[in-house]
């Protein structure tokens, strides 16, 4: 009966171990990449953000915020944009778009 009980034991710590040993490889096992979701550009202004395809004309500004840009929209590329609703001023910051005639 002894024999028995310490069969079972060395069966338990066996397979216990043996679990173990597979979650330490699953772990050890290179993840998938993750994809980059932080870009190399920070955008720490006010009222802007990344866009990792903005539009190819840059930030609408007091100056262009009223024209159709048309042709800017097939067009792509990287970078810090103003948010909707906002517009580039000639200081550089992101305004919202109504206080174009203050900020120029």
């Amino acid at each position: 009966m002894a024999r028995f009980s310490i069969s079972r034991w060395s069966t338990f710590v066996v397979l216990l171990v043996s679990i173990m040993a597979v979650g330490c490889l699953a772990l050890a096992v290179d993840p998938a990449p993750i994809p980059e979701e932080y870009p190399d550009m920070i955008c720490d202004r006010l009222n802007e953000s990344y866009d990792p395809c903005g539009s190819g004309c840059g930030d609408l500004t007091c100056q262009n915020v009223r024209k159709n840009n048309i042709q800017c929209g097939r067009q792509c590329k990287e970078g810090c944009f103003c948010n909707r609703g906002y517009v580039r001023s000639r200081s550089g910051s992101c305004v919202p778009s109504y206080t174009c005639a203050t900020f120029g």
